[in-house]
């Protein structure tokens, strides 16, 4: 499973791929493009 963000248009898709094959099953497009950084982002409590 892997988010992919396309910047130029503004959008994200969610791709399920096959561990094995790297052979993609699925793409789910998301309403919103998920923002660059999001997995960089922590915040402390």
């Amino acid at each position: 499973m892997s988010g992919v963000r396309d910047g130029a248009h503004c959008a994200s898709d969610l791709v399920i791929l096959n561990a094995a094959s790297m052979e993609e099953l699925a793409v789910v497009e998301l309403p919103l493009a998920t923002p660059y950084g999001l997995h960089g982002s922590f915040v402390a409590e």
